[in-house]
């Protein structure tokens, strides 16, 4: 059976990417793909490597819209930049769709924390204590039938999957734990900013 998907935001490097497994995966269908532009972009215009890849229905991008969304889609993915997905999101839920949200927004439970290090209000409180952690190889018996979904940024990911086997045999003490991670200059997203521009950062280290 084909599990009707909608991605929103396809335009950024993280929707861009999903999309491409999304249309490797064989239960999945894309149905709806939504933007926050105006007027709402061809996703294979964007992107010539999705020519004929997607239908010419699949590629047009339309507005986000929560009732369009849930009369196309089972599931939504929020491939929104931090802090605009927590105004989408609960409108997703309300409409029934489940959702997976690639943004921060809804990876820390608690929402004083979630403010303290994002120097922002969480406009979505109650959603963000019944968020599941994407992360199937510690917690993949919560997340069948989770309704929102926070997947976990590439820093997490990497540093929970080394540390966690060690923890869980005791071998080593959370307070001894460094973790030294460095990422490229593509995980600051496709927006050009001063600060994650190329010519400025190539080969630089911060």
């Amino acid at each position: 059976m084909s599990i009707r998907t909608a991605v929103i935001g396809p335009t950024g490097y993280a929707g861009l990417h999903l999309v491409e497994l999304l249309l490797r995966h064989p239960s999945a269908q894309i149905s709806y793909l939504a933007s926050r532009r105006n007027p709402p972009p061809n996703l294979a215009e964007e992107f010539p490597q999705l020519l004929s890849r997607l239908s010419e229905d699949q590629a047009a991008c339309h507005a986000i819209d929560p009732d369009a969304i849930a009369s196309k889609a089972d599931v939504a993915f929020a491939a929104l930049p931090h802090k605009a997905s927590m105004a989408i999101v609960p409108k997703l839920l309300d409409k029934g769709l489940r959702v997976i949200d690639l943004s921060a927004d809804y990876r820390l439970t608690d929402a004083d924390t979630y403010e303290r290090y994002y120097n922002t209000p969480h406009t979505d409180r109650d959603h963000l204590a019944t968020a599941v952690y994407g992360l199937p190889e510690l917690f993949r018996e919560h997340l069948a039938d989770a309704k929102l979904v926070a997947t976990p940024g590439c820093y997490p990911t990497a540093a929970a999957l080394a540390v966690a086997p060690l923890l869980k045999r005791k071998l080593i003490q959370p307070q001894q734990i460094i973790i030294n991670a460095t990422t490229g200059v593509t995980g600051a997203g496709r927006t050009a900013k001063p600060d994650t521009h190329f010519p400025e950062l190539n080969e630089s280290y911060y």
